[in-house]
């Protein structure tokens, strides 16, 4: 292709008068005139437009080659878009749909593309040949526009039955700019946790600035929580059809009676989870310090991952960590109760595995929390998010009534297996359109 600019004056340094257009350029000009009747070389445009003959390579072809030459062939059936893989919750779910589809035989290929110039320490928990391309760390030195550009000429060229994309920004505006020619030959799934909260109060991110923009052109969006799914029918009156809600698994080790049935002495309260705003760690905080003459323990493991600065836990009879690599890399056996202090989320994984370890799960009714903790039957939901005092009643209670609390961990343990058993994932994820290949006629007669 040529290409043509309009902005540069006759004369300039590597520009050639418009007289030097091709012909069959001027030709096909004309032709899409029929079909355009406000494209047409008029006499005045040609005069104000010059031919460019910088022949320059292109950075962004050069990296589009050299994304080729990493992937290789065959192409991807499925193409999972993440900002990066590490420690956190989103994470996790990305790694769910990437093993089913990897344990059940239903992807030809998979491939992970992480967008963001971010460290991917999780990317060694992909399976044995999943291809994992750190887009954002490789072609570090191109702007937002080309990077943009090599995704959506990568995408276009691999035409993979599925792009689903878990949390990349720039995956959802190559889906708000290019979501027609995408969808074209692929189904685009967009997947959502959660609103987050500025400082001042406004909902922002992927669901209220994204999913409306480019709903049109999206097979599926996907949630953990069903809470999300209803604000977003309510606000934007979306097809239900193509709201659908995924409960993240568990994998179950069987039932054991938890510390809690057993426990004496001190009441050992666990807190994990990313040291950022959005986790309230000033709330954790704060309860520590109500309850500083309590006989309780407060252990405390995180680090930061999205903002620089911030409390980090302390006071009271609390003791602080420091990061951990994955809730089951923790000494959960150790502990009676799962705090839980977040302003806002979706249906966090961290809830489901501190109830599988047979925690009591005390959590802010952030999000869809609510699905799955309900106070006096399968722990104790905390609203509103930031009431301190309702926090420690809830300590108090459980330290009052050990084997209260210890059947409510039995009662939560019930209601996980039913709501987030592995079979159940499995077939959610059957049951959404083009998410799966089709079955040939032959294996539709055999079954």
């Amino acid at each position: 292709a040529i290409p043509v600019e309009v902005r540069q004056p006759a004369g300039a340094p590597g520009h050639a008068p418009a007289s030097r257009l091709p012909a069959w350029l001027l030709d096909e000009w004309k032709d899409l005139h029929e079909i355009e009747p406000s494209l047409f070389p008029t006499a005045e445009l040609l005069a104000r437009t010059h031919l460019s003959l910088d022949v320059r390579q292109s950075a962004v072809g050069d990296a589009y080659v050299d994304l080729c030459r990493r992937l290789g062939k065959p192409w991807p059936s499925h193409v999972f878009l993440v900002p990066w893989l590490t420690t956190g919750g989103s994470d996790r779910t990305a790694l769910n749909y990437i093993h089913a589809l990897h344990e059940n035989g239903w992807a030809k290929r998979i491939a992970v593309i992480a967008t963001e110039d971010f460290d991917s320490p999780w990317a060694a928990r992909l399976p044995e040949g999943v291809s994992f391309i750190p887009l954002g760390r490789l072609y570090r030195g191109l702007s937002h526009v080309e990077r943009r550009a090599l995704l959506v000429r990568l995408l276009l060229q691999m035409a993979p039955q599925v792009i689903h994309n878990i949390n990349s920004f720039l995956g959802y505006d190559a889906f708000q700019t290019h979501g027609k020619a995408l969808s074209q030959f692929s189904h685009l799934i967009g997947h959502v946790f959660c609103c987050d909260t500025t400082p001042e109060g406004r909902r922002v991110g992927y669901p209220v600035e994204h999913i409306p923009r480019c709903f049109d052109v999206l097979s599926s969006v996907i949630s953990d929580n069903q809470t999300l799914l209803d604000e977003l029918h309510a606000i934007y009156h979306l097809d239900r059809k193509k709201l659908v809600t995924h409960y993240q698994p568990v994998a179950f080790k069987g039932y054991r009676p938890p510390r809690i049935a057993s426990s004496k002495g001190p009441l050992k309260i666990l807190w994990a989870g990313r040291l950022d705003r959005q986790k309230r760690v000033d709330l954790l905080n704060a309860v520590a310090e109500a309850c500083a003459n309590d006989d309780f323990e407060i252990h405390a493991y995180g680090g930061r991952v999205l903002d620089g600065v911030g409390p980090e836990p302390r006071g009271g009879r609390l003791k602080y960590h420091g990061p951990f690599d994955g809730f089951d890399r923790l000494p959960t056996h150790e502990f009676d109760v799962f705090l839980y202090t977040s302003q806002w989320d979706g249906l966090p994984n961290v809830l489901h595995e501190a109830m599988a370890k047979g925690l009591v799960v005390v959590s802010s009714s952030a999000g869809g929390a609510k699905e799955l903790i309900r106070t006096g039957q399968t722990g104790y939901l905390i609203e509103p998010f930031d009431n301190v005092q309702a926090f420690v009643a809830a300590l108090h209670a459980i330290d009052a009534d050990r084997a209260g609390a210890a059947r409510l961990v039995e009662q939560g343990y019930r209601l996980l297996v039913e709501q987030h058993s592995p079979e159940l994932f499995r077939r959610q994820i059957r049951d959404t359109p083009g998410y799966l290949p089709a079955p040939r006629l032959v294996d539709a007669a055999a079954a």
